[in-house]
């Protein structure tokens, strides 16, 4: 009853009997309907209309309480159905007695159910909280006396009161003192209950709205809760467990497959250093006569033609803000995993001191055309140059540029006109050693600072640069990529007018699928064995 109450009160309650017995504020309406061919509340009603000294004194005298009795407007076979032999204790007390039991007073609540008299169960429970008015109208409203408002229809809409309309059959399981246990069978549920009841001057007893029952229910329903949350937290803790093992085993096979990347990049770089230290030093007197022609006056001009109109602006570059945040979490996370797997760049006669000059490779899937690096960069890029743009290629490695690196000044190659520079970590000097990118004349040379997590996109086949001297120290670490217009490039055209002019200055073609040959300033620069990259 207790949890009825509760119920009807607008508060969550799952126990019909509860609602019945204990909850006093579910008791609402009053079980306000006559009883079969006669008011049992007009008959109760009129005897107890008297003062109780009449009252008392009538019922000493056996004459006028056999006429009340017969005044009952049940007949003993219809209380004899519910009740068997207990039925006359249940007479008694709708004819005005005082109950003699707890059971008794149960008895005839059960009564007043079955006939729905909302009156008799709100004034035979006790709640300080509610009139007996109150109390009365919830009954009225659960038992279908009266009809629900919009409210009271949602509070009860998945309620199991309603249960209440129809009950069928009642039993005493045990009275034990001020305990009742019963049984009360409903058109679709038979509900069990233990109820505690109080002495009353006026009815002898009445409920007290104690239940033993619905306090069990409510630590074993919250035991089940805290069942169910260990074993969800158990389910969860195994499925993280899953997680991870599923998690550990894909890094397993990722840092397997980058290990074999790394070896096979490893190889490329070893084959472009197996070469004699003529055939090196070849290399590096011929890319340094190409960029002594390009980085000229005649050289300028015809870059400046040849770039016309200036992809970017007449200056050549822009800062475009920072490096896309996923992107340099990505790598530097790749950076501080696998850094002491980087080695010696392949040879590229632009860079002064090779042993200083470090790659790191990176996972292909990140470098591809429209993979996750090219979707984020492109945006920017066609942004700041308003065209469209398409990716030529990521750089295959992050470049580490050591204490004693060097960069010398060049022009990139046609095929690759947009440069887009990511530095993503500086140590030391690194942080001030900054790019230098000549103006569109080819006369000044103005170092760009640029911050770690910066972006910098210039036309690196149009303006020449590289960085001044040798890194004190410290370290620099860059990411590249390299981007050309989506219409209107002509890359071969272009190469095809730098190739006659290097030609006529009798410098060797710069094919772009050439490297451009190097020049090794000491015999100790050459690597003869992969353990030495």
């Amino acid at each position: 009853m207790a949890a009825w109450h509760r119920h009807l009160a607008g508060r969550s309650c799952t126990c019909l009997l509860v609602a019945l017995w204990l909850l006093p504020s579910l008791r609402d309406d009053g079980w306000g309907s006559v009883f079969t061919n006669a008011s049992i509340r007009t008959g109760r009603q009129a005897a107890l209309a008297a003062p109780a000294g009449q009252r008392r004194a009538s019922s000493d005298s056996d004459l006028d309480l056999e006429e009340r009795r017969a005044k009952c407007p049940l007949s003993q076979e219809q209380l004899e159905s519910d009740h068997g032999e207990k039925w006359g204790d249940v007479r008694d007390i709708l004819v005005g007695l005082r109950a003699a039991s707890p059971e008794a007073i149960m008895r005839a609540r059960f009564t007043a159910l079955r006939f729905q008299d909302p009156q008799f169960l709100a004034a035979t429970e006790k709640d300080d909280n509610q009139s007996i008015r109150d109390r009365a109208k919830q009954w009225s409203l659960l038992l279908g006396l009266e009809e629900m408002g919009m409210f009271d229809k949602m509070m009860n809409l998945n309620s199991d009161a309603f249960n209440l309309r129809e009950p069928a059959g009642f039993e005493v399981l045990s009275a034990d003192g001020e305990w009742v246990e019963f049984r009360i069978v409903c058109s679709s549920k038979t509900l069990t209950e233990k109820s505690r009841f109080v002495k009353d001057r006026k009815y002898g007893w009445i409920y007290g709205g104690e239940t033993e029952y619905s306090e069990a229910r409510i630590r074993a329903k919250n035991q089940q809760e805290e069942s169910r949350e260990r074993a969800m937290k158990r389910r969860e803790e195994i499925q993280q467990k899953q997680r991870q093992a599923r998690e550990r085993g894909r890094t397993e096979a990722q840092v397997g497959d980058f290990v074999k990347h790394c070896e096979a990049q490893k190889n490329i770089a070893m084959v472009s250093w197996q070469k004699t230290f003529s055939e090196l030093s070849d290399q590096m007197t011929a890319e340094d006569k190409k960029q002594e022609v390009l980085l000229g006056a005649q050289g300028q001009m015809a870059l400046q033609k040849l770039f016309r109109p200036p992809t970017l602006h007449t200056m050549g570059y822009v800062r475009a803000g920072h490096v896309p945040k996923e992107i340099r979490q990505l790598l530097l996370s790749h950076l501080n995993k696998h850094r002491s797997r980087s080695f010696v760049a392949a040879f590229n006669p632009l860079l002064g001191n090779q042993r200083k000059a470090k790659a790191l490779p990176l996972l292909p899937e990140w470098t591809k055309k429209g993979g996750f690096i090219d979707n984020l960069l492109r945006p920017i890029l066609e942004k700041a140059s308003g065209k469209k743009m398409e990716l030529v290629r990521v750089g295959a490695s992050l470049r580490i540029y050591e204490e004693g690196a060097s960069l010398m000044q060049h022009v990139d190659s046609p095929e690759t006109p947009i440069t887009v520079a990511m530095p993503l970590e500086a140590n030391g000097a690194g942080s001030s050693w900054h790019l230098q990118i000549g103006d569109p004349q080819g006369h000044k040379h103005r170092p760009i600072p640029l911050q770690p997590g910066q972006l910098l996109i210039y036309e690196g086949a149009r303006l020449a640069h590289g960085r001044a001297g040798q890194l004190p120290h410290g370290d620099l670490t860059m990411a590249f990529a390299y981007y050309r217009p989506k219409a209107n490039y002509e890359a071969k055209r272009i190469q095809r007018t730098l190739d006659q002019l290097l030609a006529s200055h009798n410098a060797a073609q710069r094919g772009p699928s050439k490297p451009p040959p190097p020049k090794p300033r000491k015999k100790h620069e050459e690597f003869r064995k992969m353990d030495e990259l």
